[in-house]
């Protein structure tokens, strides 16, 4: 019995770490490739952020326009 749940407990540490790593390479990817990119020729776009400090009770705000 004991063998069996060690069978288990390793099947599954070793399923997770292997997502781990999967996921870590993706994510990776992801971050290399994606890239900002200006707008088509007659649209805008905008960015926007926002931040809020609690202890001073602060919020702010900021936006970017862009076009082509």
């Amino acid at each position: 019995m004991w063998e069996d749940w060690l069978s288990v407990q390793q099947l599954q540490h070793d399923t997770v770490a292997a997502n781990t790593q999967h996921d870590r390479r993706d994510n990776t990817q992801q971050q290399q490739a994606l890239r900002w990119q200006k707008p088509a020729v007659g649209w805008y776009k905008c960015n926007v952020d926002a931040g809020f400090h609690k202890a001073l009770n602060k919020t702010s705000f900021g936006w970017c326009l862009r076009d082509d």
